[in-house]
Order: structure tokens, then sequence, then C-alpha cells
């Protein structure tokens, strides 16, 4: 799995945009409201999402991000109701 390419497959057919957005812009920081707070806080670079043969895709660039931001992202998607998650980074293997 590579830091910078990883790749998250779901079972979810349909997800609430809201949560998913609010998690996004905290892990990148769009307000800058964070930014200020040292070295040692990271930030998510990018992410992709797509549904992908009926279910839910994401490719993110967690860049300097910390692992916090990778765990909080799969409570998300659990409270989401996704039951199976396949995590790699596919198009490196």
């Amino acid at each position: 799995m590579i830091w910078n390419a990883i790749e998250l497959r779901t079972n979810l057919q349909e997800v609430d945009e809201a949560p998913l957005r609010d998690w996004l812009e905290k892990a990148i920081d769009v307000d800058e409201k964070y930014t200020n707070q040292g070295p040692e806080v990271g930030f998510l670079h990018s992410l992709d999402a797509c549904f992908e043969n009926g279910y839910l895709s994401l490719s993110i660039d967690f860049g300097t991000a910390p692992v916090s931001a990778f765990i909080e992202l799969l409570s998300l998607l659990q409270d989401q109701g996704a039951t199976s998650v396949s995590v790699g980074s596919w198009e490196f293997a």
C-alpha cells in the first residue's frame, strides 16, 4: 500500500455526501484552520470518488495526513453502512 496512492473499494451502493464532505474539508484543511499548528500537522492532498460497478470507490493521496485521517475515514464508511472495504494501491502493483 502506498500512502499517496491509496484505493478503497467499498460495498456501499449509495452514500450520504455530507459527512464525507465534512471529513474531506477537515483533512484537506480547506479553510486553513489548522495550517499554523506546526509541521507535525499534515493534510490530505487529493481524493477522487466514483461508483465503480455500482459500489463506492475512493482514490486518495494522503500526502502528509496523519494515520488518524485514514482511521476516521474507515469509521465514517462504517457509519454509512459499509461492511466491507478493500484497501490497496492496485495501480502500482
